[in-house]
């Protein structure tokens, strides 16, 4: 699909826009006071999106919940927030998908489930993974739920077999998108390390994107991450157990 091919340029902004030092749009002091849960089925519900405005939508969310945790003002703005994206949800879970959009759909859903997690829904992690995995199941050179993944997994504990995962989207990342280095990709290696509490490697792949992208849209945010490194490295905190 075109759409599929073209999504990875607004991925890599919200891909980056999870991470601590620009997490949202809306940053602000308030934190996640509790977990929220997922909106219940409504049978009478009526999708008011095609495929393609949810797609367009989901993508849009990205600047205000795409990273995790998502931060908020007020509780009433995270409400805002969760009533855009449950009505998105809820459109998604009604919509009859049209034929040859399996790839489509499991990435809106994924990647709402994603966003779900980021605003402090707990089993919208789950969910998450169960349709990026299925989508990579069934399309493994899928650039958009490989990305997605990754982040999914930068943003929930980093278990061993999440970070060799992740890691295997990244190289298939790498091979898809080359022969040329992709910035998004190379920027999520040095996360991947961060994660993986491996300063050595991660100073590497800083030194590495830096020579490759000097002037690269990350390249300032990374270098004040090289200088940390000495001082030790922690994961992204997660609240998934």
């Amino acid at each position: 699909m075109r759409a599929l091919c073209a999504l990875p340029a607004v991925l890599l902004l919200a891909a980056c826009a999870r991470k601590p030092e620009a997490s949202a749009a809306v940053a602000g002091e308030y934190k996640l006071s509790e977990w929220l849960s997922l909106p219940k089925n409504d049978p009478k519900h009526v999708a008011s999106r095609d495929s393609g405005q949810l797609w367009n939508e989901t993508v849009a969310l990205e600047k205000s919940i795409g990273a995790y945790p998502a931060r908020f003002h007020d509780e009433t703005e995270r409400q805002a927030a969760y009533q855009k994206w449950s009505d998105l949800l809820l459109d998604a879970r009604a919509l009859d998908w049209p034929p040859g959009s399996d790839e489509r759909r499991f990435w809106v859903f994924g990647e709402l489930y994603r966003q779900g997690y980021d605003l402090g829904i707990r089993p919208a992690a789950e969910a998450a993974d169960q349709n990026l995995s299925q989508c990579l199941a069934e399309f493994p050179a899928s650039v958009a739920c490989n990305f997605s993944l990754v982040n999914l997994y930068l943003s929930v504990k980093p278990t061993p077999e999440r970070m060799e995962r992740a890691e295997h989207s990244l190289a298939a990342l790498r091979v898809i998108l080359g022969p040329d280095p992709n910035e998004g990709v190379e920027v999520e290696i040095v996360y991947l390390k961060v994660a993986q509490r491996d300063a050595p490697a991660a100073q590497e792949a800083i030194d590495s994107y830096l020579e490759k992208f000097p002037n690269g849209q990350y390249a300032a945010r990374l270098v004040r991450l090289r200088a940390k490194l000495d001082n030790g490295l922690k994961p992204t905190p997660a609240l998934e157990p």
